[in-house]
């Protein structure tokens, strides 16, 4: 075999590997492209909602905005409302049944602490029922992920047992909280009550 001829053989094999690679790389860049067409399927994409009972979920009012790092979308402003109502019925449901599993996915940090403490294993906690959620953004973050929430004027019915068996009390409060942007979800991660007085 000539010198020529084995420079012709390698690169003939050079010329096949390379081609190979070429198409090899055609085949990925197609695959890649016809599985950005497809997107996700909504069971991968979505996360089921939780059913709550009905109980004063709908009553979410808002009041002026205060200091903003950003202005705040109304989907935005929606989902920090019902989570605010959400946290008040996962609350409440956990008092009535002394089961605070739950309480997760609407508290967290000091809040979520402090909930799950005042819950009793036994169930027998205190039932209240929030109605009137008259919210005020006093601030939110310019990353969208931190705001402060006032509750102004939330009435809270509680049943008290008393000598003459249940009663419920008519209490109207003001309630601070700060809420965290987590997992996609808005959570309460403190909470104070500022003001209570019985009606």
């Amino acid at each position: 075999m000539t010198r020529t001829t084995a420079k012709r053989i390698t690169a003939v094999l050079v010329g096949l590997l390379l081609a190979l690679a070429v198409l090899s790389g055609l085949s990925r860049a197609g695959e890649l492209w016809r599985a950005s067409l497809q997107g996700a399927r909504p069971a991968d994409a979505f996360t089921p909602a939780d059913i709550l009972p009905v109980g004063g979920a709908a009553d979410v009012t808002f009041r002026t905005d205060g200091i903003l790092g950003r202005p705040l979308d109304p989907g935005t402003r929606e989902a920090i409302g019902r989570a605010w109502s959400e946290a008040w019925i996962r609350a409440d449901v956990a008092a009535t049944s002394g089961d605070g599993s739950d309480l997760r996915t609407s508290f967290s940090g000091s809040a979520l602490t402090q909930t799950t403490a005042a819950l009793h294993p036994d169930g027998t906690g205190v039932p209240t029922q929030a109605r009137g959620h008259d919210l005020e953004v006093r601030f939110f973050s310019a990353d969208g992920a931190i705001a402060e929430v006032r509750a102004h004027d939330l009435t809270l019915l509680r049943t008290a047992v008393t000598g003459d068996g249940p009663r419920v009390q008519r209490w109207t409060e003001t309630w601070d909280a700060v809420m965290r942007l987590r997992d996609g979800r808005w959570r309460i991660d403190v909470i104070t009550r500022s003001e209570a007085r019985l009606r």
